[in-house]
Order: structure tokens, then sequence, then C-alpha cells
């Protein structure tokens, strides 16, 4: 009948259209991805997005993960009220090494992270 054949000819269009559709998204997906810019490719130590910003693998930071962090222990002077004893990168005692990922302490601090303090004379 005329209403069948209106009905498998609109059916017909309406899954070519939907095909289309989902070809197109598919397609402009992969051209994002291809055509993702970031800067220095994230050094090899991250993911880059399709925003163009790199997602920095562990321990990397850095708009192009080219820095290491280094370890973190809990901070010697506390933080905000709100946020007491909080973890802080080389426990706030030391400078990171972002070539290297390892912590420089200030004097009479030692540990990888800063952590410890130093004795006096050695303890003597």
């Amino acid at each position: 009948s005329q209403s069948n054949a209106f009905f498998l000819l609109f059916r017909s269009f309406f899954i070519t259209m939907i095909k289309a559709f989902v070809t197109v998204g598919v397609l402009a997906a992969l051209v994002a991805c291809a055509s993702a810019a970031c800067p220095n490719q994230c050094s090899g130590h991250g993911r880059c997005g399709s925003d163009d910003v790199c997602s920095c693998f562990y321990r990397w930071t850095g708009n192009d993960c080219g820095q290491r962090l280094c370890k973190e222990g809990l901070a010697w002077v506390d933080g905000s009220d709100a946020n007491p004893h909080s973890w802080a990168e080389c426990s706030n005692k030391g400078i990171c090494d972002r070539d290297s990922g390892e912590c420089q302490c200030f004097p009479q601090y030692d540990g990888a992270a800063c952590e410890r303090s130093v004795c006096p004379n050695d303890c003597s």
C-alpha cells in the first residue's frame, strides 16, 4: 500500500542520515586526534589531548611534561588552617631539581624529600 511504501522510504532515509552523522562524528574525532599539536609532543612523558594540552604521566609536570616532580613529604611548616600538615614537594625544606627529580635540601635537612632534620655536629 501507499502508506507502507512511504514508511519504508522514510525509514531508509532516516537510517541513511544516522549513518552519515555517525561517520562525520567519527571522522571529526579522528581528525582532532591526528591534528593535536601539543608543545614538544609532551616530551614523550605525557599524552596529547584533543584540546592540544598535555596530560603528563606520573612524576612529570610542565606544559610540555618536560620537568620532573620531586618526592613529597609532610610539610615542616603548616599550610592554611583548612589544610594543616599538608604534603609538599621536598617537604618545603628544599628545592626540586626539575632535571633530575631530586630534592636539594636546605642546610640541616636530609632525606629524599628533605623529611629529616640533621643532627647537629653529627650527633656528637
